[in-house]
């Protein structure tokens, strides 16, 4: 979740009347022509061809910041989109920070709005900011529908905290693909306030059990229940990212992923350059770039060779000096491999160009 944060402080205002009518946005939104239509009851966007889409919501009333919550009725398509509250936020200094946060991806998907939202004195530019998730090459053509029943803002004291807090446990939350536990920023961010409970819970009870001494068994029953609780969070999270990551992984097999299939191509393709290299066998291989998902799948493809990730264009070039060794490039670092923007340490090494995407420098 990212909020952005108004600079001067402004005392919170007044939470409005539990009266306050929800003000339904579903038909304020400005959307292409074409992308957009009803179907038995649901409201349909077409994201076929763009990675992100923005729908402005028009006609809204100057108070906005009355209403601190937005809920999206029968949302579907949340597997394989990020969506997005954004929002210009005026304060009376006449200062203007840009307000962007993270909606929950659920069926019910109710968001309680940050503070700065609240405390803003001008909401202008108000908006829903779709994107396609399509970084680890899931999508499919018949992914790329995403639809919803209804939009609206309402204030959280209208709703049951029970309600709020289920719809954040059932919201999917992908996990990092090198461990299946909830130890990542966004599902903290989610997870957090559910946990929390139990916790101040037995916190409570234990310091009640000192000063009161009740039967051992009592402190007992608390710990296990709390445990409970917090094993049904990390159980229907497990089960979720389970389940998704079967249905995706197969539908890619023996890869994982379409970029997976393009690291194997690419690791292909050097191991044929290598073959015509007197010392294939002792040659070392350097990925230029970070941890993330493409290039460890490229590092697990050339395994049979020395091969390793190495972050900085300076000690690359010092190991390129050395004999028998070979660097890939891949996006963003294969801008090298243009002559123009080429820094003048690699101008001594040859460029052949693996595609249009990765490089291979000798």
């Amino acid at each position: 979740m990212c909020v952005s944060v108004l600079y001067t402080y402004n005392p919170l205002k007044k939470q409005p009347a539990d009266s306050l009518t929800p003000l339904d946005v579903t038909t304020s939104l400005e959307v292409e022509p074409g992308r957009y239509y009803q179907s038995k009851g649901q409201y349909h966007l077409d994201m076929t061809g763009v990675a992100t889409t923005s729908l402005p919501i028009k006609n809204l009333p100057e108070e906005l910041n009355q209403y601190n919550t937005l809920i999206i009725e029968g949302f579907n398509g949340f597997r394989n989109a990020n969506i997005y509250l954004t929002a210009q936020l005026s304060n009376s200094h006449n200062e203007t920070v840009l307000f962007k946060q993270k909606l929950i991806r659920a069926d019910s998907s109710i968001n309680v709005l940050s503070e700065s939202w609240q405390r803003a004195d001008t909401i202008t530019d108000v908006s829903l900011l779709f994107e396609s998730n399509v970084a680890l090459g899931f999508t499919a053509p018949s992914d790329l529908d995403i639809n919803w029943r209804s939009i609206f803002f309402t204030i959280d004291s209208q709703l049951s905290p029970w309600r709020v807090g289920f719809s954040q446990l059932n919201g999917f939350v992908p996990l990092s693909y090198s461990s299946i536990n909830l130890y990542n920023g966004e599902a903290i961010a989610i997870y957090k306030p559910i946990l929390i409970i139990p916790g101040l819970w037995v916190v409570i009870s234990v310091i009640l059990f000192y000063l009161i001494r009740p039967a051992t068994y009592h402190l007992l029953l608390v710990v296990i229940c709390a445990w409970l609780m917090a094993a049904i969070v990390y159980g229907i999270n497990f089960y979720q990212q389970s389940e998704f990551n079967q249905h995706q992984f197969t539908r890619n097999n023996p890869f994982l992923n379409d970029i997976d299939r393009q690291m194997a191509q690419i690791a292909s393709r050097i191991n044929t350059s290598l073959i015509s290299q007197d010392n294939a066998e002792s040659a070392k291989i350097m990925i230029m770039g970070g941890d993330d998902f493409s290039k460890k799948r490229l590092n697990f493809h050339l395994l049979q060779h020395n091969v390793g990730i190495i972050g900085d264009f300076e000690t690359l070039v010092k190991i390129l000096a050395q004999t028998n060794s070979f660097a890939v490039l891949l996006p963003p670092y294969n801008n090298i491999c243009n002559e123009t923007q080429q820094p003048s340490a690699a101008k001594s090494f040859d460029i052949v160009l693996l595609s249009n995407r990765f490089c291979f420098i000798q």
